[in-house]
């Protein structure tokens, strides 16, 4: 009868010997797994926090403006003066609540926006050869990607020639815009955006005239940033 007892204690023991290992095999074997990761190592618990700090860029473009030369006796002489552009960008953003982005941003290009018109003997040829702005900006960061808005005050240079004779002026206007940047690299930023920028009337003393000259442009850019 001991035997018996004895050979079930036994039994009982290693099993309950076998389960204990199984659990703690469970329990310790087996290693949690790592958290999923964003594009460029970037955990994508926390996807906003890629956007904040400084940045550099450049950015080609294309511009579509709207002319118009007031001129006396004469009125309204309305066309359009377009060009390429090239130029760099460079801000700093900061993150607030989960992917709310603010930041601020400047800009400054080279231009080769031009017109060339006549009315009756007189030749008129407006230009703009360089521009640029300073603007704020709101974003919403999903992930690899924020789009964004902008806003803020835009410069640029102003040209009229009359018959040979030139003057040139510095243009004070707004900016407004919206775009959207996605990462390429964990470093390297790419984006696209449209920045309109109004101006007011610009007064040329130019050939014994007072001529209003007023250029708009709506700005078509892309750009490549490197994230500090």
């Amino acid at each position: 009868m001991s035997k018996v007892l004895f050979a079930r204690a036994a039994f009982l023991a290693m099993s309950i010997a076998v389960a204990d290992t199984s659990y703690a095999a469970d329990l310790y074997g087996q290693q949690p797994p790592a958290p999923a990761q964003g594009y460029g190592g970037f955990s994508n618990q926390s996807p906003a926090a890629n956007w904040a700090g400084a940045y550099l860029g450049v950015t080609p473009g294309y511009s579509l403006g709207s002319l118009t030369n007031k001129v006396p006796g004469v009125g309204a002489l309305k066309s359009s003066i377009n060009g390429a552009s090239i130029g760099g960008y460079g801000g700093v953003n900061a993150l607030i609540m989960n992917n709310l982005i603010v930041g601020a941003e400047g800009d400054l290009n080279l231009s080769d926006q031009h017109n060339a018109q006549t009315n009756g003997t007189d030749f008129y040829k407006a230009s703009s050869n360089w521009n640029g702005s300073v603007r704020g900006r709101l974003g919403a960061s999903y992930d690899r990607y924020m789009p964004y808005v902008t806003a803020g005050l835009a410069f640029g240079n102003n040209t009229l020639n009359l018959n040979g004779a030139q003057d040139s002026t510095t243009q004070i206007g707004y900016a407004l815009g919206a775009g959207i940047e996605g990462f390429a690299t964990d470093r390297i930023v790419v984006r696209g955006e449209y920045i309109y920028e109004g101006f007011g009337d610009q007064t040329h003393n130019v050939a014994g005239k007072s001529i209003n000259t007023n250029i708009s442009s709506g700005l078509i850019r892309i750009g490549a940033g490197y994230r500090f």
